[in-house]
């Protein structure tokens, strides 16, 4: 974590971030593979308080005009292109967001989270990001009790498949 922060606040434009952060991981002590997914415009945004539980969801027109939504419980759980009808991407697999603009965290929002997503559209600016998927570790994904609690929280959000690994299996 502290060397993906220490990229993070490089003065590199975004897509070498993505590939040192990619390298890191892939040469940590438990590798995981990181997927840059797409890249777009944050078109919709929408979050609400439900039984102590934020549930929203973040839409993003990607530079090839399709809609990659992403379906908010607190956290990021599961991404899926609309014109397609299986998951893409679900938790516990991370779903990141980084800004496509370029300096250190001193001088734009590198990295950008649902609530400064919401501050900026708020305000009127328009927000281009990555959407970034990082691997879970092997840990997690093997812990039973862990992947039956994300199996109720991607009911929440109307999925009610198992956990989906299928893309570590594609070429991105």
């Amino acid at each position: 974590a502290y060397n993906i922060g220490k990229v993070l606040e490089e003065d590199i434009n975004s897509i070498e971030k993505i590939n040192k952060i990619k390298f890191l991981l892939s040469k940590s002590k438990s590798p995981r593979k990181m997927k840059h997914i797409c890249t777009g415009e944050v078109i919709d945004y929408f979050t609400k308080s439900v039984n102590d539980n934020d549930l929203g969801y973040l839409k993003i027109r990607t530079n090839d005009k399709r809609i990659f939504t992403i379906l908010i419980q607190n956290e990021n759980i599961i991404g899926q292109y609309n014109d397609e009808t299986n998951v893409y991407i679900t938790g516990p697999d991370s779903i990141c967001y980084l800004s496509t603009k370029n300096g250190s965290l001193d001088n734009v929002y590198d990295i950008i989270d649902n609530v400064v997503i919401e501050m900026m559209l708020e305000k009127g600016e328009k927000v281009d990001i990555h959407i970034l998927a990082i691997e879970a570790s092997s840990i997690i994904l093997n812990n039973t009790k862990l992947m039956k609690n994300w199996e109720v929280s991607y009911q929440t959000s109307n999925y009610f498949g198992t956990y989906n690994s299928k893309l570590w299996d594609i070429e991105c």
